[in-house]
């Protein structure tokens, strides 16, 4: 019952009290609808991670930090909480987050979250028992060991063979998840491995090195979670599953594990709304995941005899369903590629101008977007009358800007690549004379628009430009 009351407190407090970040200052949202900084005194840890939620962020630390200006502070009732003014509070909080949705001490790689092991192991049954409670590295994308190689390989010295899910099954390679090894592999061994670059065939009993893969920090959309988080959303820590006092206790009839991690359980046949832990031998209290980004969502694997949701893309084989925000953005998620078939080129549009990041005039960002195409691709999309974009291939990050001024609001930056409109709205003028006839200049000479390949989006777009809705 008392965890039913936390729950329904922190329902109460998360429905009426809004966070955000600003300069990595955390503020609230006053009674009168403006942000403030919250006041110290104020402050607890699942405020800060609501924030850091709210960016589909991890929360990491907090410092006080001396302020010239009011603060606001937080009071609650039986029933309510709410904000008010603080004039004597001069000290705010600020917050880190961390953009990485994998644990400390762990690597992101793609949408995973990978360790290494120090020293080598015994062939793949020890190296399965190395990696519990987490399993070998699940599967490899192209891109992901493109990734490995350039990030991961060369900080070791020596050339090292490191054992992954895959195993031979008659003549054909399968991953740990079920999927088909794509890449042609060498070797007569029965195991898979990862070595100087490549994947190659190995053998089982050889001793190697291990990539092991742990649960991202975030809930997937399959409401899966399986990261290391081991705090309840009022900050209390977790007891381990299978502690003798948890385990006289409970009368739930699910897994027992052999750790503290929050999980989803179910009960009464039902899957509990969001990840839970035992903070008492007789309670459960939910912890406070964040939901994934879009773009680190797992495919849907289909059964038989079904089909896929709204909003989703079916392979052409049948086996997945995906978002349809991966459908185009020119990484392979189907087993047979037809995501990426008859895709447009983003770019034709665009041209580069050379190695810059944006520094200014910034209106959107967006991580873990897998190729430039994708970039060019939100540009386009975007409701911001986007000009250019910067784009880094390393860190997936993508930002925007609408202003097609080269230099002003650039920084030189040799991993990152700007591109610019071809034909930059922004360059050229309309109007309209006699009521009905369009003129648009450019340098300086003007003409009437003509009506070829003119389309309604177009002329939408000129009546933004005008000043029109």
């Amino acid at each position: 019952m008392r965890s039913l009351l936390l729950l329904l407190y922190f329902l109460r407090f998360s429905s009426s009290i809004e966070f955000k970040i600003f300069d990595d200052l955390l503020e609230v949202r006053s009674q009168t609808g403006f942000f403030f900084p919250l006041c110290s005194k104020s402050f607890h840890q699942k405020y800060g991670e609501q924030a850091c939620a709210s960016i589909s962020n991890t929360f990491s630390s907090y410092s006080e930090i001396p302020l010239q200006q009011y603060t606001y502070s937080i009071g609650c009732t039986s029933s309510i909480c709410f904000t008010f003014l603080s004039a004597f509070c001069k000290t705010g909080i600020k917050v880190f987050c961390s953009s990485s949705l994998c644990a400390p001490g762990t690597l992101q790689v793609g949408n995973k979250c990978l360790s290494i092991s120090t020293v080598p192991v015994q062939g793949y049954s020890e190296a399965k028992d190395y990696c519990s409670p987490y399993s070998l590295i699940s599967s490899l994308k192209p891109s992901e060991i493109e990734s490995i190689r350039e990030t991961i390989l060369p900080s070791f010295t020596d050339t090292r063979s490191f054992l992954t899910s895959g195993l031979r099954q008659g003549s054909t390679w399968k991953w740990g998840n079920g999927d088909t090894v794509e890449q042609e592999i060498s070797g007569t061994g029965r195991c898979l491995a990862f070595q100087s670059g490549v994947l190659v065939a190995f053998d089982c009993d050889t001793e190697a090195y291990v990539f092991c893969e742990s649960g991202r920090e975030c809930v997937g959309r399959n409401t899966e979670y399986s990261g290391t988080s081991n705090r309840t959303s009022d900050g209390q820590g977790c007891l381990m599953w299978n502690d003798p006092a948890v385990l006289f206790q409970r009368d739930l009839d699910f897994e027992i594990w052999n750790h503290n991690f929050c999980r989803f359980i179910e009960q009464d046949g039902r899957k509990s709304p969001t990840p839970v832990c035992y903070s008492k031998p007789h309670q459960l209290s939910e912890c406070n995941i964040p939901n994934c980004p879009e773009s680190l969502n797992d495919a849907i694997v289909l059964e038989t005899g079904d089909s896929c949701p709204i909003g989703s893309f079916s392979c052409d084989n049948g086996s997945k369903c995906i978002s349809e925000k991966f459908q185009c953005d020119y990484e392979v998620d189907c087993n047979d590629g037809s995501d990426e078939q008859n895709c447009e080129d983003y770019l034709q549009n665009y041209e580069l101008i050379g190695a810059y990041r944006l520094a200014d005039s910034i209106i959107e960002v967006w991580t873990f977007i897998p190729h430039v195409q994708g970039c060019a691709r939100k540009c386009r999309e975007s409701l911001l009358m986007c000009e250019a974009f910067s784009y880094e291939p390393k860190t997936q990050t993508c930002l925007l800007t609408d202003t097609s001024q080269t230099y002003s609001s650039l920084a030189r930056k040799i991993t990152s690549l700007y591109y610019r409109r071809r034909f930059s709205s922004k360059d050229v003028t309309f109007e309209v004379e006699e009521d009905t006839v369009m003129y648009a200049t450019k340098n300086s000479k003007k003409g009437q628009v003509c009506n070829e390949n003119f389309s309604r989006e177009k002329l939408s777009s000129i009546c933004k430009i005008l000043g029109f809705g």
